[in-house]
C-alpha cells in the first residue's frame, strides 16, 4: 500500500475474526492495524473497498459491525477516525476515492434492496449526494480525476441506458438509449414485470417478490402458477 509496506487481510478458519496487517517488505516485520471479532461470523473485508488516500495517511474499509455494510475510515496506525456511511441500508459497491476533494463515491441500496443508486459523500460523512436519478439499477464508471462518470442504468422492464454525467450528477448527454431494442421487444408482446410485497408472520420482515402475468391476463379467470422461491 506504500513504498515499503504491504497490507494483508487475514481471517481465521471460523470466519469470526479478521485482521489487517501492515507488513514491511524489506525485513518481513508486521503490525496489526485493524482487528474485528464476532461471536458468529464476519463478512470479509473486500479488497476493492480497502483504499488509501493519495497521501497514504488514511485508509477505508467496509464492515457489517453495526449490522449493515458500511464504509469506515482509519489512519495508518489503525486509529478509528469515523464511520463514513450510516443507516439501515447497505453499501453495495465502493467506486472510488477523490483525495483532492476528500470525497468517496459508492453504490448503495439505500432507497430499496431492489434498487441500486450512486452517491458521493465527504470523508467526514457529511454532504451525501444522490448522483443517479433513475429508479432501478445504476452502475457508475468515473473518469480519472472523478470529474465525470458514465452511468449504466436498467430495470426489470428497461434495457440498459448509458449516460454521461458530471460528478454532481448533472446529465451531459445520453450515449445509448437502446430505443431500437425497446421497440423490438414490443413486437414480441412481452408482459411487464410487476413487483409486490408478501407479508410474513413477522411483520418486520416482509418479502419482496415479482410476478409476470400472461399478456392477455383476465383478472376474472384462474391461471396455473409457476413459482420460484429463493
Amino acid at each position: 500500500v506504500t513504498t515499503n509496506n504491504l497490507a494483508i487481510i487475514r481471517e481465521n478458519r471460523l470466519q469470526n475474526k479478521i485482521e489487517i496487517l501492515l507488513s514491511n517488505t524489506t525485513d518481513g516485520t508486521y503490525k496489526v492495524i485493524y482487528e474485528e471479532t464476532n461471536k458468529y461470523y464476519i463478512e470479509r473485508i473486500d479488497d476493492s473497498y480497502m483504499t488509501l488516500t493519495d497521501d497514504s495517511k488514511y485508509f477505508f474499509i467496509n464492515s457489517e459491525k453495526d449490522g449493515w455494510n458500511h464504509l469506515y475510515m482509519y489512519d495508518m496506525e489503525g486509529n478509528f477516525i469515523n464511520q463514513v456511511t450510516k443507516g439501515n441500508w447497505e453499501v453495495t459497491s465502493f467506486i472510488g476515492i477523490d483525495s483532492k476533494n476528500k470525497t468517496l463515491y459508492y453504490q448503495a441500496a439505500e432507497e430499496s434492496p431492489l434498487r441500486r443508486e450512486i452517491y458521493s459523500i465527504k470523508f467526514d460523512g457529511k454532504n451525501k449526494k444522490l448522483l443517479s436519478q433513475q429508479k432501478g439499477t445504476n452502475r457508475a464508471v468515473f473518469s480519472n480525476g472523478f470529474k465525470y462518470f458514465i452511468n449504466y442504468y436498467s430495470n426489470a422492464n428497461t434495457p440498459t441506458v448509458i449516460t454521461l454525467h458530471d460528478n454532481k450528477g448533472k446529465l451531459i448527454r445520453t450515449l445509448e438509449d437502446n430505443s431500437k431494442l425497446q421497440e423490438t421487444t414490443k413486437e414480441y408482446n412481452y408482459a411487464p414485470v410487476e413487483f409486490l410485497t408478501i407479508n410474513t408472520i413477522s411483520s418486520k420482515w416482509p418479502l419482496n417478490a415479482y410476478m409476470i402475468k400472461p399478456v392477455d391476463f383476465d383478472p376474472n379467470k384462474k391461471y396455473p402458477l409457476f413459482m420460484f422461491l429463493y
